[in-house]
């Protein structure tokens, strides 16, 4: 408002930028969680893990059924 003193606003220009596609941002963010070493340390240890359990669940499939006996169980 020019009479109170003030400057009037000024004018911006805003520049629109294109977002770059999201395929090959997502294939990088996705390589790199992948070649992560702590990723790496983390998956392996869970797939042994998965592993281990599907093993002791094949070669003891009435486990549960036999500790359910035991009468230290409430």
């Amino acid at each position: 408002m020019p009479m109170r003193g003030e400057l009037p606003p000024a004018r911006t220009r805003t520049i629109v930028r294109e977002a770059p596609p999201p395929s090959p941002m997502a294939w990088s963010r996705l390589r790199a969680t992948v070649w992560d070493q702590d990723f790496q340390f983390v998956s392996s240890l869970c797939i042994i893990g998965f592993l281990v359990a599907i093993n002791l669940i094949l070669r003891f499939p009435d486990f549960g059924a036999v500790a359910a006996t035991y009468p230290f169980f409430p």
